[in-house]
């Protein structure tokens, strides 16, 4: 290696940092079947960091658990989700008045594929 910028580099992602509680509602549409159809709606909030802004979380997905007996079941869902982050700014002028903003936004769409056991 010679002289200028090391060839290794540590670097992670920031956004990965996200971190929010969240609550989940589902309604099963055929909860007796060996195919279960649901929707499942997501609300959480949570933090980018300590300092950083405040996060809600929002999201909506549909999805099936297909029973192989009575406690073994195949989940399969698809999910779309929001991110808006929150931060309180105040002007220079308005000292003492601060407004709430949003800083940014970040929309996900991922679907999910596992394996569960129902108790």
């Amino acid at each position: 290696m010679g002289a200028g910028q090391p060839y290794f580099q540590y670097s992670i992602n920031p956004i990965a940092n996200i971190r929010t509680l969240n609550f989940n509602l589902a309604y099963h549409f055929m909860e007796n079947s060996i195919f279960d159809p649901y929707l499942r709606l997501y609300l959480g909030y949570g933090k980018y960091s300590s300092l950083d802004p405040k996060v809600y979380h929002s999201g909506i997905g549909i999805g099936t658990r297909i029973f192989f007996n009575n406690n073994i079941y195949l989940l399969t869902e698809i999910l779309t989700s929001r991110y808006d982050a929150y931060d309180t700014r105040s002007s220079f002028l308005q000292i003492g008045n601060s407004e709430e903003i949003r800083v940014w936004t970040i929309n996900e769409v991922n679907a999910k594929i596992g394996a569960g056991i129902n108790f």
